[in-house]
């Protein structure tokens, strides 16, 4: 089983960015960058994502805790949060629109990682709670990342395993 790893602070390995670089910080906007729906004759303010019932329970590693009362977990092309509270959802499209193939949440709950499906997938590292695109990570996988998981106590690295070819 081979894998990536990158390198949270400072250099990166396998050629992939670190999280925190003190040199240059990439300026990302999610909007522009989000995948959209793929419908023909209907205009896109006619389609908002209002509630989502989804929940995959035989996807490996898909509830993940990031605050006392917030849950997130992957459902199709979205990252579902969930206030148990108040039962607010919030929602996080992939990048590329070929779904999520895994996410991670930093031990810190200060950033998560989705790694996802599709050719030449992307790793998007986003800021919690405000949900801002931290890092966008490439060339990690050709097909899908399986597994994703941050260096445990401080988080310094991210660990992503890609799938089928190239695992």
């Amino acid at each position: 089983m081979s894998g990536s790893k990158t390198k949270l602070d400072g250099d990166a390995a396998e050629g992939q960015e670190g999280l925190e670089d003190e040199t240059h910080e990439p300026s990302y906007d999610y909007e522009e960058l989000k995948s959209k729906p793929q419908v023909v004759n209907v205009p896109d303010a006619h389609l908002e994502l209002h509630y989502s019932f989804g929940y995959e329970c035989q996807r490996r590693s898909n509830l993940a805790v990031l605050e006392e009362d917030v849950i997130a977990f992957a459902a199709g092309n979205v990252l579902q949060m969930l206030n148990l509270k108040t039962k607010e959802q919030r929602y996080l499209r992939t990048l590329g629109g070929g779904g999520i193939g895994a996410f991670a949440v930093h031990p810190k709950r200060t950033h998560f990682a989705v790694g996802e499906k599709g050719e030449d997938p992307l790793l998007a590292v986003y800021t919690y709670p405000d949900l801002k695109l931290h890092r966008l990570l490439k060339g990690g996988t050709e097909q899908a990342y399986s597994h994703l998981d941050f260096s445990p106590g401080e988080g310094e690295l991210l660990a992503s395993v890609g799938g089928n070819p190239d695992y």
